[in-house]
């Protein structure tokens, strides 16, 4: 009889610790998420800012080096040619955001706007275009930090106004 009251005490204080890690789990999770969100929107955000005033080394927080080398590249080639781009999200939505141990993979639905204006003279020579993109984003937790990997635009759909 003392037996089985020890194993039920037993077994109630397991599944208190249980039912109490499986909570701190889940939160740790979310928090993971949000950070996740967060590294995708101000990687998007820095784009923005880089492309106004040439300093893609602000997207060194967010992406690995290829990443961010491939979109100075693309940066510079417009610089060069005297333009830049004028960019804004107008909505991003996480549709699926997966983890699995240091890794995650995110998809998103992006609504932006741009249009590409002259250097030195301040004037549209491309007219405002609305696009809406699915993109996966491959990330990696990297300290303590998430840090997109690669970057897949799934599909794209343009409308120029």
């Amino acid at each position: 009889m003392k037996i089985k009251q020890n194993i039920s005490s037993f077994l109630s204080v397991f599944l208190i610790y249980a039912i109490i890690l499986t909570s701190f789990l889940d939160l740790n999770a979310n928090d993971e998420v949000k950070n996740i969100k967060s590294t995708i929107k101000s990687y998007n955000n820095g784009i923005i800012y880089a492309s106004r005033d040439d300093n893609s080394d602000r997207l060194r927080s967010f992406a690995n080096k290829k990443i961010v080398t491939k979109f100075h590249l693309w940066l510079k080639s417009w610089h060069d040619n005297n333009l830049f781009m004028d960019a804004k999200i107008k909505d991003i939505n996480f549709t699926k955001v997966d983890l699995s141990n240091h890794k995650a993979v995110a998809i998103t639905n992006e609504q932006w706007s741009y249009r590409y204006i002259n250097i030195q003279t301040k004037k549209e020579v491309q007219p405002k275009t609305d696009i809406n993109y699915t993109v996966r984003y491959n990330l990696s937790k990297e300290e303590t930090k998430w840090i997109i990997q690669k970057i897949d635009v799934l599909s794209e759909e343009k409308r120029q106004n």
